[in-house]
C-alpha cells in the first residue's frame, strides 16, 4: 500500500513538475517517507486551489495592466473636456460681468440726469415761489383799499387767476420733484444690487481664472 501511494505521489510530482501557466512554473514537493492517502488528496486539492488562485490573480494582473492605456486616455479626455467647459464658464461670466457692468455705467448716467432734473425742478419751484409771494403782496394791497375800491375789478381777477394758475403749477413741480427724488432712491437701490452681482461674479472669475487654472497648469497631461 505504501508502495502504491508513493508511486502515486511520485506520478503527481513528476505530472506537477511540468504544469505551467502564465509563465509560472509550480513545483509540489512531498515528503514521501511520511505521506497517507488522505493526506496526499487534501494536500493536492489545497496546492490546486492555489494554483488556481495564483493564476486568477495572475489573469487580473495582467488584464489591469492591459487597460492602463485605456485609464490613462479616459483620464485625458476627462482632463480636456474639464479644459473645454472652463474656458467656456469663464467666458460667460465675462459676458456677464461686462454686461453688468455696462448696467452700472447706464444707471450712473440716469442717476447724473435724474439728479439734474431735481436740481431743475427745484430751481423751478423756487422762482415760481418767488412770483407767488409778489402776486400774493400784490393781492393783499389790493384787499386793502377803501371799501367803495374794494370791489372784484378786472385787475383783482387777473392777479387772482395767475396766483391759481402758479399754485396750481407749483402743485404740479412738486408732484414731479417727489416722483424724480423716488426714481433716484430706486435707481441707487438698483445700482448697489447689480454691484453685489458684479462683485461676485468678479470673485468667480478670479477663482475659476487664477486659481483653477492657474493650479492646472501644475500638471502636465499630453496624449
Amino acid at each position: 500500500m505504501i508502495q502504491v501511494e508513493n508511486s502515486m505521489a511520485h506520478l503527481l510530482q513528476k505530472r506537477l513538475s511540468t504544469f505551467s501557466h502564465t509563465q509560472y512554473i509550480i513545483f509540489l514537493i512531498f515528503d514521501t517517507e511520511d505521506i497517507t492517502y488522505l493526506n496526499w488528496l487534501k494536500r493536492t486539492k489545497i496546492f490546486i486551489e492555489q494554483t488556481y488562485c495564483e493564476i486568477r490573480t495572475s489573469n487580473e494582473l495582467i488584464h489591469s495592466v492591459k487597460n492602463i492605456p485605456h485609464i490613462e486616455q479616459n483620464i485625458l479626455d476627462q482632463w480636456q473636456t474639464v479644459a473645454i467647459v472652463l474656458e467656456q464658464r469663464i467666458h460667460e461670466i465675462k459676458c456677464i460681468r461686462n454686461r453688468l457692468q455696462d448696467q452700472i455705467n447706464e444707471i450712473n448716467e440716469n442717476i447724473l440726469n435724474t439728479e439734474k432734473t431735481i436740481e431743475f425742478l427745484k430751481k423751478t419751484i423756487q422762482d415760481k415761489e418767488i412770483f407767488i409771494n409778489i402776486i400774493q403782496c400784490r393781492i393783499s394791497f389790493l384787499s386793502m383799499r377803501p371799501v367803495l375800491e374794494n370791489i372784484n375789478d378786472r385787475e383783482y381777477s387777473k392777479l387772482s387767476q395767475e396766483f391759481n394758475n402758479l399754485q396750481y403749477s407749483i402743485d404740479n413741480l412738486q408732484k414731479n420733484l417727489f416722483e424724480e427724488e423716488y426714481a433716484l432712491q430706486h435707481l441707487f437701490r438698483l445700482k448697489t444690487t447689480i454691484e453685489e452681482n458684479l462683485a461676485i461674479k468678479n470673485n468667480s472669475l478670479f477663482i475659476d481664472e487664477q486659481k483653477v487654472i492657474g493650479l492646472r497648469r501644475t500638471f502636465s497631461f499630453t496624449s
